[in-house]
């Protein structure tokens, strides 16, 4: 019975580590990929051959990888959650959503790494594109109140309004 509790545990973790839409990387001690998901891969536009065994300090734009060292995960040993970027295998970098866990024996020594993690580009994209937005809302309201133009303020002032909900 103990046996099928196992090969259950471990067929149910192969079915979420394979279908899920986050993607998914494990490291090993030397920090180079050992494992990951479709979702990586397709991410992170690379095959199996060009992510086995790779480095994962590669994986991030040098800023960030340094950025992300001064966390001292490894020491901490803490589940670690931020906003980084990773460069895909056409050097182009995605804005991505991190979350980074240690992995440990049964000792408590530290064997590797487990990061999950989502491409928020077009949520970034939409997050500037907003930003510019009320910008410019903000260049108009302040332009109507430097304006002696009444009728035209208002007018201005509800389309803003309209706008801005």
């Amino acid at each position: 019975m103990n046996g099928n509790k196992i090969s259950l545990s471990e067929g149910v973790f192969k079915l979420v580590f394979e279908n899920s839409g986050m993607a998914i990387t494990v490291a090993d001690d030397q920090e180079r990929l050992i494992l990951w998901n479709r979702s990586a891969e397709q991410l992170l536009e690379m095959d199996p051959a060009q992510l086995y065994l790779k480095p994962v300090r590669e994986l991030y734009p040098n800023s960030e990888w340094e950025r992300l060292r001064l966390e001292n995960i490894r020491k901490t040993g803490r589940v670690f959650q931020t906003e980084t970027k990773v460069v895909n295998s056409w050097n182009k970098t995605v804005d991505i959503d991190l979350s980074l866990s240690l992995l440990k024996n049964s000792e408590g020594a530290v064997q590797g790494s487990i990061a999950m993690f989502k491409d928020i580009s077009e949520r970034k994209k939409a997050e500037q594109a907003f930003k510019k937005v009320e910008n410019f809302i903000n260049l108009i309201r302040r332009f109507t109140r430097e304006t002696k133009r009444p009728k035209i303020i208002a007018e201005l002032e509800e389309k803003i309004n309209q706008i801005s909900l």
